[in-house]
């Protein structure tokens, strides 16, 4: 990634001009400007040659994940995408001087079809003397102990161990957080403990009136977080600002507007190579979880489109306040 300190110079122009960057932003297929597809055709359609002279260049360009967007089809056809994937293990062995540590670190799926690594100098690390790595996928962890960690191989001994597992994207929290509904019906239960996700823009569910939900389930997972956030969060307000004025009482999706824009994240998700891989974009990293496609592959623009077409609000039931006896 590189990270580089940005000059003052850099910082003034970007104020400066920061509603033109703005425009930008909003006008993107992604949400980002820094990322654009360079050749807007199948890898395949290189020669090796000039595919690996293209990659190498865009390596050593201080914006990592500009490597997905190099060529139309690298997030959708595996041929493809395996040109690139074999560039970037053939970059680790180059850095990465211990053959072993090496091997361990190679990808061996689709890029991209996991969160990739993009760090400033994280490969470079594994050359360190002080740094060990244990590919727990070989020996697995067996026990915590009283000096460390245990695995199949051997004890090792910490002074600090961080958790980073069990990273239950999407669903995890909502579904822990005893949510009901209509009639008493748990947000879990409605999604069948994830074996049938419904939502409408990711944002609204049948059965749940008044209840908006953010970067959870059907949350675009390809595209510029922030942005896509402010796209949701406008709706909701604007949604909640017409219900007020209207005097509705209750808003909650309709199952065919529910049902339509399943249909279309699901449909959408399985053209990309996202689905096929074993991530916390599909739940594989949580045991027992049902494997699926949590997120939404589609552009920031069409994302978007979907929302301000939304925005008629014809996929909620509208239910207006009723007058009481006291009012009347």
């Amino acid at each position: 990634m590189k990270n580089p300190l940005l000059t003052s110079d850099q910082v003034k122009e970007m104020k400066d001009n920061f509603p033109e960057l703005r425009r930008k932003i909003r006008e993107h297929l992604m949400g980002a400007p820094a990322f654009n597809l360079r050749r807007p055709y199948s890898a395949l359609e290189d020669t090796p040659v000039e595919r690996q002279k293209f990659y190498e260049g865009l390596w050593q360009e201080q914006n990592g994940f500009q490597l997905l967007f190099s060529y139309a089809d690298i997030t959708l056809d595996d041929e493809a995408n395996d040109t690139l994937a074999e560039f970037v293990r053939s970059k680790i062995k180059e850095i990465v001087k211990d053959p072993e540590k090496a091997e361990n670190l190679l990808p061996t799926y689709l890029i991209g079809g996991k969160r990739p690594v993009v760090a400033t100098n994280y490969y470079e690390t594994y050359n360190q003397e002080n740094v060990s790595l244990i590919n727990l996928k070989k020996t697995p962890i067996v026990e915590c102990t009283t000096k460390g960690l245990r695995t199949t191989e051997g004890e090792y001994e910490f002074d600090v161990i961080v958790f980073a597992s069990g990273f239950d994207a999407m669903t995890g929290p909502l579904m822990k957080a005893n949510i009901r509904g209509r009639n008493g019906m748990l947000l879990k239960d409605k999604w069948e403990d994830g074996e049938n996700i419904k939502t409408f823009l990711g944002v609204c569910n049948v059965g749940f009136p008044n209840m908006f939900s953010i970067t959870g389930p059907h949350f675009p997972l390809t595209t510029n977080a922030i942005t896509v956030n402010e796209v949701i969060v406008e709706w909701i307000f604007d949604c909640i600002k017409y219900v007020e004025e209207q005097g509705i009482e209750e808003t909650e999706a309709t199952a065919e507007a529910e049902e339509t824009w399943t249909n279309h994240v699901n449909e959408v998700g399985e053209q990309s190579i996202y689905a096929k891989v074993d991530s916390w974009y599909t739940g594989a990293n949580i045991e027992g979880k049902p494997r699926a496609f949590l997120g939404y592959t589609g552009d920031y623009l069409t994302f978007q489109e979907l929302f301000n077409n939304a925005r008629d609000y014809k996929g909620l039931i509208l239910t207006p306040k009723q007058n009481t006896a006291a009012e009347k």
